[in-house]
């Protein structure tokens, strides 16, 4: 077995979990941005802090008040930058996938409207993995592209007829 299937063993079944919980059918999204976001695994923010998907830590967090301050890279607009951001520690993966549904679900814009709504009303995970990088989740140029490949390579989207209502 590789290691990246080592690694879709490891979050498969706490994202069907979240995923079922809050009836988001696409889960090859979470699958392909946890491998992304913690570099399989191997980034000290997944294995140490359970932290798969680069959530950075906000005071209105449900799911866990303890965070931790480390160096990233953003994109700005045009060219990355160094920056330190507070990042969420989770217990377990479990809860980090479902911080992630919560935040989903449930963080709105100014305007009240759910931020990641057209991410909800995504019919697939073509439409899934650009709508997240539209609603802001992650600021690289090339987010959708690199979550997609990751999906089509590894075939993430047998998962998304897992998701049922039990």
């Amino acid at each position: 077995m590789s290691a990246q299937e080592k690694f879709f063993e490891l979050v498969k079944e706490p994202v069907l979990e979240a995923c079922r919980e809050y009836e988001f059918k696409i889960a090859s999204l979470p699958i392909s941005q946890s491998a992304i976001e913690s570099g399989w695994n191997k980034s000290s923010l997944g294995y140490k802090y359970n932290n798969l998907l680069g959530r950075k830590w906000a005071s209105n967090n449900v799911i866990t008040k303890k965070y931790i301050t480390l160096k990233t890279q953003e994109w700005n607009g045009s060219a990355y930058e160094t920056v330190y951001s507070r990042f969420c520690i989770y217990e377990n993966r479990k809860d980090c996938f479902k911080d992630y549904m919560w935040l989903l679900h449930t963080v709105r814009l100014a305007n009240g409207r759910l931020r990641y709504q057209r991410v909800l009303d995504s019919k697939d995970y073509l439409e899934a993995t650009e709508n997240i990088r539209l609603c802001g989740y992650a600021t690289s140029p090339t987010y959708t592209q690199t979550l997609r490949k990751v999906i089509e390579d590894y075939k993430l989207n047998q998962y998304d007829v897992l998701i049922k209502k039990e």
